[in-house]
């Protein structure tokens, strides 16, 4: 949890870096995740290009740059003159913290040793949450062990995030944690003669993010390999653009881009260099609510009756009740004894016998398109065997609810000696008896959860629901 302090904390920072007649200059003040970069740089003719270390770069002058979450950055600043040729780089690693309400501390420390990663999961108050890696690791929980085999002289990124997912939200990605991580990388000679290191930036449209990739080496010939979509494509020329398609599902999304260099003139082929680039949703947002207040109950229901289920739920989701004969749920229509089923009550009109057993459940999706899926408990229809004109159902009274052991059966007639029997919410039979001269029933023995308690005597019927604890 960050204290407000840290948040709001804003902190100036000057960093230097002087080679030859060029000089690479840059200071920042940091507000949470968003950082604003002053270029000081003494250049003639200048070029500038920024790598914030999170798949991400900009040719401004001086950004202003808001980091994805969490994590430490290598953030880079290179500079050219474009006649002189004069060059000249400066990084620094950031420690970026971004404002939340989170107990979930994410935190990975490590880096590359020989062709694997070797980082360690140090991440505290995280229960409850998914904790993955992410960009470009195996799906486990701790991130080690992946390979960088054949990524030679490449700049990438690498991050673990909490998740959770369930029937009423979803799948949610709650924050993360990235670090950028060097990999046979060298800041000083990208703008050089067989150098294969390439600038990013990205333009967020309406109808995706066109990512634009130029190569630093103008020498020889340049190929652009784009990965994540299938058969990879490859784009020629010193500069390429390709239009990314936003990921519905998150916020921002991880793509691999390769950049080969062939420069024969100057005794280099196939230089490689891959950079992992992050593009944002800019229209992500997190699934609607489908919470369901209310879960349907089962239902006893005399011959001939109507029986109804009932939940309640946000009135901007799709509803769709179910029905289970015994070959499995198939969806309702208003048709038949049916009606309601695209709505919080199903009503099931002159309930037959062959209905007994039958089970109701309703499926929850959210009518916004944001992906949201709930589906109710499931409720069992039992149908009474015997006919309306011949049964009386009365108001049965169970106490105390919850028990632990003798439960008391009231109602508006004297019950002693009432036939007796209890379900448990499956519908199975648990208990059947005669009650004796006290009007109550002894359910010490039941194991603790929910029932459903049948009385019968002479033309009454009562029911009613208690919980054992």
């Amino acid at each position: 949890m960050k204290t407000l302090a840290i948040i709001l904390g804003i902190k100036l920072i000057l960093v230097t870096s002087i080679y030859g007649q060029c000089t690479a200059n840059y200071s920042y003040i940091a507000n949470g995740e968003t950082l604003s970069f002053t270029n000081l740089s003494s250049f003639s003719n200048a070029h500038f290009y920024w790598n914030f270390g999170d798949g991400s770069g900009s040719n401004d002058h001086s950004p202003i740059h808001i980091f994805p979450d969490d994590g430490e950055y290598l953030v880079t600043l290179y500079g050219i003159d474009t006649i002189s040729n004069c060059v000249d780089v400066i990084e620094n690693w950031i420690n970026v913290s971004k404002p939340d309400t989170l107990a979930c501390n994410i935190y990975f420390v490590g880096g590359i040793v020989g062709t694997s990663g070797q980082t360690t999961d140090l991440s505290t108050n995280c229960t409850g949450f998914n904790l993955g890696c992410h960009v470009f690791a195996n799906a486990q929980n701790i991130c080690n062990g992946f390979s960088v085999n054949g990524w030679t002289n490449s700049l990438f990124l690498h991050g673990m995030r909490a998740t959770t997912n369930d029937s009423i939200y979803g799948y949610r990605i709650w924050k993360a944690y990235y670090r950028t991580l060097p990999h046979f990388y060298s800041s000083s000679n990208n703008y050089q003669n067989c150098s294969a290191n390439f600038e990013i930036s990205i333009d967020y449209q309406t109808n995706g993010a066109l990512v634009t990739v130029t190569a630093m080496n103008k020498s020889g010939n340049s190929t652009f390999t784009i990965s994540g979509f299938g058969i990879p494509i490859n784009l020629s020329g010193l500069t390429a653009s390709y239009l990314y398609p936003y990921i519905t599902y998150s916020n921002v999304h991880p793509w691999n881009i390769t950049h080969t260099k062939s420069d024969p003139a100057n005794g280099c082929s196939s230089i490689t260099c891959s950079q992992t680039i992050l593009v944002r949703n800019p229209y992500y947002t997190w699934p609607a609510n489908c919470f369901i207040s209310q879960q349907p109950q089962t239902q006893f229901a005399i011959l001939g009756s109507t029986a109804q289920f009932i939940i309640d739920a946000p009135d901007n989701v799709n509803k769709q009740w179910q029905q289970d004969a015994g070959l499995g749920f198939m969806n309702l229509t208003n048709a038949g004894p049916y009606s309601g089923v695209n709505s919080d009550t199903l009503s099931i009109s002159n309930v037959q016998l062959t209905m007994n057993n039958f089970n109701y459940r309703c499926i929850l999706s959210d009518s916004s398109g944001n992906g949201c899926h709930n589906t109710s408990n499931t409720a069992i229809l039992y149908v009474s065997t015997t006919g309306m004109n011949e049964v009386l159902q009365i108001d049965l009274k169970s106490f105390p609810n919850p028990v632990t052991g003798f439960l008391n059966i009231s109602g508006p007639i004297e019950i002693k000696k009432a036939s007796v029997i209890v379900y448990d919410l499956l519908g199975k039979e648990i208990l059947s008896t005669q009650l004796g001269n006290e009007e109550g029933l002894n359910v010490s023995t039941l194991n603790n959860g929910m029932y459903f308690i049948e009385m019968k005597q002479d033309n009454y019927i009562g029911r009613a629901t208690f919980i054992k604890n």
